[in-house]
């Protein structure tokens, strides 16, 4: 389980994690996708076998005509399990980075207030408060994208060939015809099976609502939050008893 991992290697069971998911994936690829044993199934597969499948016989060179088609299917294979389990890798880290600007220690579980929650605290009512809070960094640029989009592994041609070829970054992807759809083809796959998060703002939201750990947050937050706007009040009924003449023209 992830927790069981978690607590084998608490800094490294995100690694674990994700490749699981990619070898999980080549099983998932041999034994379903292309045998088109559902509707998503088939869908991702019509699009691998008359669009990519067709682009990479244009862009291989390396490709022996008699293990082409072995070769090609373990490609795409290694080119989904990449991309999977960089998404599942990607929304761990994101997972981890809520709960460190939320305040919680990785290492003991302890729950405190960041100087950034203390002015939360300030200007979200009680319940918005008590909640996981996105901090600002993640409210704009890059971490606005979603995963579909934030998540671009190379993709290794050598899987395609046993003759030595290069590694196409993605960023020379796009020169060669690859289409951003098929990044979208292989999320809304792994996405309708796992119901992923689009993004670190759903995942936050995710967070807020069903984390196991929301129950301890709340009540470390309730607290806070009472303490401080009690004392904000106080000092407000302070001022009204003892009011501050000063500059006022006798």
């Amino acid at each position: 389980t992830y927790d069981g991992l978690k607590a084998m290697d608490p800094h490294g069971f995100s690694g674990h994690v994700d490749t699981i998911f990619h070898e999980m994936t080549h099983a998932e690829y041999f034994n379903f996708i292309v045998k088109d044993y559902s509707y998503p199934d088939t869908k991702l597969h019509k699009i691998i076998t008359s669009e990519v499948i067709p682009w990479i016989e244009k862009n291989e060179s390396g490709l022996e005509e008699a293990d082409m088609d072995f070769n090609i299917s373990n490609g795409i294979s290694e080119w989904q399990g990449y991309f999977v389990g960089t998404v599942v890798n990607e929304i761990i880290q994101d997972l981890k980075s809520l709960e460190k600007y939320n305040g919680f220690d990785e290492e003991t579980g302890e729950i405190t207030i960041t100087k950034y929650l203390k002015k939360q605290a300030l200007v979200l009512n009680k319940e918005e408060f008590s909640k996981f809070v996105l901090h600002k960094i993640y409210q704009s640029g890059y971490w606005t994208k979603d995963y579909w989009v934030r998540v671009r592994p190379g993709f290794d041609v050598k899987a395609f060939a046993f003759t030595p070829t290069v590694s196409v970054e993605p960023s020379e992807l796009k020169k060669l015809g690859f289409k951003e759809s098929w990044w979208k083809a292989l999320w809304d796959h792994f996405e309708y099976y796992t119901k992923a998060h689009d993004n670190i703002s759903d995942l936050c939201q995710w967070m807020a609502d069903h984390s196991m750990k929301r129950h301890a947050l709340k009540k470390v937050r309730d607290k806070y939050w009472d303490s401080i706007h009690l004392a904000k009040e106080e000092k407000e009924a302070e001022d009204q008893t003892n009011p501050d003449f000063t500059g006022i023209n006798q």
